[in-house]
């Protein structure tokens, strides 16, 4: 089973999208309030920021509004609610929300847009991640503990923090393409340091940065939620020999602390394009230095270097299930991470050509100085990229019933121990070796699995354990080469 398309569930819904509307808002108000995750105890504990002064009429600075609504939703307890407009809430300053202790806070839209409208001054967010100037719509959570950072969120364990329904647009900070150095601007959609962060059904717009930036969360969870054009490169190593790599990801997570639970669901998620050039990381995990385990399911990630980044010292698990992964560089990058593991399951790797910005070829996996252990289940991997490319297979241990779709191009699968159980190889191998190690005590075995097309795939420089597997032509068992 491969994942839905939003979209067309949003097309399927448009009817009772239309019933809602016609409902009163006093309705509307009282279904909110009943929310019991946000300890609301009566049909009056909702706040709408147009009470304080909100316009959303594109033109007036709703920057203070906001400000005082949402602080009043802390204070006592309520849901600060912003109505959808036919234009847009202007924040000509970003909105920082300072908490403390146990807070609260709980924003709801039915679809009303934030735009920002000049650029913020960022000395007041909560945590820049590097010396490029962050513009962010909304920096929720409390002033950091301290200024380092495996402790700097240790003052936000009972803070919650729930957004649904927003969306969020990001062109008040203009593409600088691919930056030379750290003087430059980035918008963020909404940074948040909270022990438990909830986004639901908002949308990510034309931001060059970051949508989501959390910080310290012991539970993180996003859903149903659309990223459009988001992201951006600095200079790479491998591209330019400078490292200015520091931004461009549609959701970024760091500082999970111990025994963390982190669930990313029913997501879109397509990176901006500068120059061709793909954007940084779908979603980044790293600056962690706990244990914690992550669940992506049912999750579009298109147009990232790297899809799914994981860079930390700590082994924490993660399960990918029912994603499709496509226009990448690398698909899972596993860095530092010793001990980790990599459960994958029903998900499509469509695997194509580089855009330069990394070394190497494109691949679905690498693992980067880490003893990380990728598996992989029921998954469907399709090469259309450049014959005779190197698919590195380092810390991948297993693909169980998964297809193999080579296209007719000759690539090879490198340097693993791998065992292909139950698999299907569609038009694989070619001319050239199809198994191939620097390290001759690699071994790669396949076993119980078909091939139908191709030719023959010798091996070079690896062990090749062939175990009751058949290929089309002639129906003979095959024998390693």
């Amino acid at each position: 089973m491969h994942p839905i398309d939003r979209r067309k569930r949003i097309t399927m819904t448009y009817l009772s999208a239309v019933l809602c509307l016609v409902c009163t808002t006093l309705t509307s108000v009282r279904s909110l309030a009943s929310d019991p995750g946000n300890h609301l105890t009566n049909q009056d504990a909702v706040i709408n920021v147009q009470d304080y002064g909100a316009k959303g009429d594109g033109v007036t600075d709703d920057s203070q509004a906001f400000q005082k609504a949402m602080m009043d939703c802390i204070n006592n307890h309520k849901r600060c609610y912003i109505p959808k407009t036919k234009s847009s809430y202007l924040l000509v300053n970003s909105v920082r929300i300072v908490m403390s202790g146990s807070q609260s806070l709980a924003i709801s839209s039915n679809g009303a847009t934030l735009k920002g409208g000049a650029l913020m001054d960022g000395s007041n967010n909560i945590w820049n991640l590097s010396s490029f100037r962050f513009h962010n719509l909304l920096s929720i959570g409390p002033v950091v503990a301290n200024h380092v950072y495996k402790t700097a969120f240790d003052n936000n364990s009972n803070i919650n923090v729930s957004v649904s329904g927003l969306h969020f647009e990001g062109s008040y900070v203009k593409d600088q393409g691919t930056p030379d150095g750290y003087n430059g601007d980035l918008a963020v959609g909404i940074e948040v340091s909270a022990g438990s962060l909830t986004i639901k059904d908002c949308h990510f717009k034309h931001f060059y940065g970051f949508a989501i930036l959390s910080h310290g969360a012991q539970s993180f969870n996003c859903s149903q939620c659309d990223f459009d054009d988001i992201g951006g490169r600095g200079n790479t190593v491998f591209a330019n020999k400078k490292d200015n790599d520091a931004f461009g990801d549609a959701i970024h997570l760091s500082g999970i602390k111990n025994g963390g639970t982190i669930s990313i669901s029913d997501c879109m998620i397509d990176g901006k394009k500068n120059d061709s050039k793909r954007s940084r990381c779908g979603i980044t995990f790293e600056l962690d230095y706990f244990p914690y385990t992550a669940t992506i399911s049912h999750c579009t990630i298109g147009g990232y270097a790297h899809s799914i980044h994981i860079e930390e010292h700590v082994a924490s698990n993660f399960k990918i299930s029912d994603c499709d992964l496509s226009d990448f560089n690398f698909a899972i990058v596993n860095s530092m991470n010793n001990g980790a593991t990599v459960n994958i399951e029903n998900t499509r790797f469509n695997i194509g050509m580089t855009d330069g910005e990394d070394a190497g070829d494109v691949n679905s996996f690498l693992n980067y100085q880490t003893t990380a252990q990728v598996s992989c289940s029921g998954c469907t991997f399709t090469y259309e990229g450049k014959p005779n490319a190197w698919l590195n297979m380092n810390g991948v241990i297993s693909l169980d019933n998964c297809i193999i779709e080579g296209n007719g191009k000759n690539f090879f699968f490198a340097d693993g121990n791998t065992v292909f159980n139950n698999c299907r190889f569609i038009n694989f191998g070619g001319n050239s070796f199809s198994f191939i190690s620097h390290d001759p005590k690699n071994t790669f075995t396949i076993q119980n699995s078909s091939f139908t097309g191709g030719k023959v795939f010798p091996a070079k420089g690896t062990r090749l354990n062939i175990v009751s597997s058949t290929h089309a032509m002639g129906g003979a068992m095959l024998q390693a080469q």
